[in-house]
Parts: C-alpha cells; sequence; structure tokens
C-alpha cells in the first residue's frame, strides 16, 4: 500500500487526510506547534494519532508526499523532500487527475477568489451546473463537488509550475514581479 505524507494539517491537509483515508497509509506533520494546530485536526483523534514529529519522521518511509498550499517551503523537511526526490504533489494535481469534472483553473496575483466566485456565478445563470473551489476556501476533496461537471479552482501561481495545466479544460495565469523568485 502506497506510504504518503501530508504536509500541513490545515483545511487543504484534512481534505487530504479524508480522501486518502481507505486508500493509502499516511501521516501528517505540520511545522507548528502540537498547541497551535487547527481545533478541527485536534479534535479528530484519528488524524492527531498520525501526526509525527520532524524528528520522528524517517523519510524512505513514504514513497510520496503531499503539500498543503500553506506550508512553508523553507522548512527543512521540505528541503529534505527536494533532495531525495521523493514524488512531491499537492490535492490539486490529485484531483485534477481524478476527478472527471471540466476543471477551470484561475491564478494570477490579485482578485483570484473574485474572478472565481463571478465565474461561478455566470456559469450558473446560463444553465451550466458549476462551482468555485479551492483555494477559495473549499478544499477540491469535498464530497459533494462531484455533482458538479464544471468546477472553477481557485489556484496558487506556485501549482502553475507543477505542470497541472496538463489535465484541466481552461486556464488562466497573470504573474507579476511578486511572483518572480
Amino acid at each position: 500500500m502506497d506510504s504518503v505524507l501530508i504536509l500541513g494539517t490545515g483545511i487543504t491537509g484534512q481534505s487530504v487526510g479524508r480522501f486518502l483515508k481507505n486508500k493509502s497509509k499516511f501521516n501528517f506533520f505540520d511545522s507548528r506547534d502540537k498547541e497551535n494546530l487547527p481545533a478541527e485536526f485536534i479534535r479528530n483523534k484519528e488524524f492527531l494519532k498520525k501526526l509525527k514529529t520532524y524528528k520522528d519522521i524517517d523519510l524512505k518511509d513514504y514513497s510520496r508526499v503531499i503539500c498543503s498550499p500553506g506550508f512553508d517551503i523553507n522548512h527543512p523537511i521540505y528541503k529534505e523532500i527536494i533532495k531525495k526526490s521523493i514524488p512531491l504533489e499537492t490535492d490539486i494535481e490529485i484531483f485534477t487527475r481524478e476527478h472527471n469534472s471540466k476543471k477551470i483553473l484561475i491564478t494570477g496575483t490579485n482578485g483570484k477568489s473574485s474572478v472565481c466566485s463571478m465565474l461561478e456565478q455566470i456559469l450558473n445563470k446560463n444553465g451550466f451546473k458549476a462551482k468555485a473551489i479551492g483555494n477559495i476556501g473549499l478544499p477540491v476533496f469535498l464530497s459533494n463537488i462531484i455533482v458538479f461537471p464544471i468546477l472553477v479552482v481557485e489556484i496558487t501561481t506556485s501549482k502553475i509550475l507543477s505542470l497541472i495545466f496538463k489535465s484541466c479544460n481552461i486556464g488562466g495565469l497573470a504573474i507579476s514581479k511578486s511572483h518572480k523568485s
């Protein structure tokens, strides 16, 4: 069975954990102290048992890593994952491969949430069944989104660099100086 390390215990990390529940063995890692983790995560005893500290993680135990959008890419564990060439992906990448809906990915410097919301409304008012998801606040692994044939997905620009456009139908990108390394 696949063994996955999920980086981040926020909304995205938790949704990935629920998605993987009967599919893969997984653990969580978060750079925050336990008392600063999201209350919903702390209340989930099953997830809490799967939380590992940095010193308890042996990356050889994992076949891949799924990184939440807010995880600190300057953290030593992230750098180690890159150095060891462990497959690293995001919830969005997995979702675009596994969900059969039409996907419109929205990214850029400013206005992503507004564009997603407006596009969702425009599509729905014109007879399409659409839902805005992703960084707009609704994780892509919500069980109720399977009823929507069109999904408007807000993503961070860094996720574009992972070639997720290969599995979407329409995409938009606007990069300003703030996105240059």
